[in-house]
């Protein structure tokens, strides 16, 4: 068909392309973070579709930033059982600094988003981090579920 991407369409979801990870920072320095990193080496985007969140605060903050930040908690884990590592890691940190945050989300468990619109894409050498919020304290615990598709995908997302 003319105009068609040669490349299979990105519609709703792909199991084969999907991994889940979780890490917690309890204890310890006031400012705890937990974080979803990108190691892909130049291909593939993570598209976080749900975040689940426990944490003694009310809010939790977000920001997008360049590189990782803390101790790697482990790598993701694909939802087909015994397929091969797909990108994204799960790090935590202690001690750092607050981050700049650029979107707030209520600690209710399940920050689902529909599977049409991702929460977050992220490009290799980038992370998504969260902390308890507004003031950066209280132990945190969160579950990523993100999908790793080719970024010439991102282009020919069917809404």
């Amino acid at each position: 068909m003319e105009g068609q991407n040669p490349t299979r369409r990105y519609k709703w979801f792909r199991p084969r392309q999907a991994a889940r990870g979780y890490g917690a920072a309890v204890g310890g320095a006031n400012v705890q973070s937990v974080s979803l990193y990108n190691n892909a080496k130049s291909t593939h985007v993570l598209v976080v579709r749900a975040i689940s969140t426990a944490s003694s605060a009310v809010l939790m903050q977000t920001e997008v930033r360049r590189g990782v930040l803390g101790t790697k908690a482990m790598d993701g884990v694909p939802i087909v059982a015994l397929a091969e590592t797909l990108p994204g890691q799960v790090f935590t940190g202690a001690g750092e600094s607050q981050l700049v945050a650029d979107y707030l989300i209520a600690n209710n468990g399940d920050q689902a988003w529909n599977h049409n619109f991702p929460f977050q894409i992220l490009q290799p050498d980038t992370s998504l981090h969260l902390q308890p919020g507004p003031s950066g304290s209280g132990d945190i615990e969160v579950a990523f579920f993100w999908e790793a598709i080719g970024i010439d995908e991102l282009d020919f997302i069917d809404w």
